[in-house]
């Protein structure tokens, strides 16, 4: 860890009080809690998880603004933190909370997907707007980007500045959605008109379900007794 020396009064004074307000002023603009559990299930749900500085690779100043890093003065750098959500969900914002002199887009926060080939795909990126405060900056509408089991990793850029620039934590906004029904039906009595096709679907592809009798037919009109909910209920949520 490189400690610097020689610092304002005024900015580390400034810094320290900023920071303490951080997670009161990110709670008053998303209005939602700063993370969420990455097993959070429902379609209706927008969940945001967070990636803390410190899990970042790069240079801390605890004494100064706890808990967040910065750069080293005059020279652009790179923090890197893999993303952990789950595959398979929509990506709708990502955020930078961070802690500036005022320069327009010192900073930026970069969400990029890994393949399996070894190439990176930018996904989405937002840079830093001036302010004197810490405040979370993101995309200001939903970018609606599908997941897959791809590694997503944090790639935060700050600029090269003779003035302390700080960061917080990065986050990521996401919500699940049922998935895509196949072109064909995997059940005899639940054809692709059928209005719960999709979400039958998708039962059988998670592996909740097998269709009843031979698994030819799903038998959808049927009543569910406890025994055939216990089995839904344990494989949907991997009990």
């Amino acid at each position: 860890m490189i400690t610097r020396c020689r610092r304002s009064l005024v900015s580390t004074a400034f810094a320290i009080a900023a920071f303490a307000a951080a997670g009161a002023l990110h709670a008053q603009s998303s209005g939602a809690p700063l993370e969420a559990d990455p097993d959070v299930y429902g379609v209706g749900n927008n969940n945001w998880t967070t990636v803390a500085a410190l899990s970042f690779s790069g240079t801390s100043y605890i004494p100064v603004a706890p808990l967040s890093r910065a750069g080293v003065h005059n020279t652009v750098q790179h923090f890197y933190a893999t993303v952990n959500i789950p595959s398979n969900v929509v990506i709708d914002s990502i955020g930078l909370n961070n802690y500036n002199d005022g320069t327009p887009g010192i900073m930026n926060v970069t969400l990029y997907r890994r393949t399996i080939l070894g190439a990176t795909v930018n996904l989405l990126s937002v840079d830093s707007t001036p302010h004197s405060s810490w405040v979370t900056d993101s995309n200001p509408t939903s970018a609606g980007i599908p997941t897959d089991p791809q590694l997503l990793m944090f790639d935060v850029t700050i600029g090269s500045s003779p003035n302390d620039q700080y960061f917080g934590y990065a986050e990521v906004r996401w919500h699940r959605v049922v998935s895509a029904a196949p072109g064909t039906p995997s059940f005899a009595d639940v054809p692709t008109t059928h209005p719960y096709f999709q979400f039958i679907e998708a039962l059988k592809a998670s592996g909740i379900t097998g269709g009843c009798g031979n698994g030819v037919n799903y038998c959808p009109d049927n009543p569910v007794t406890r025994g055939q909910m216990a089995v839904f209920l344990a494989k949907a949520l991997g009990l």
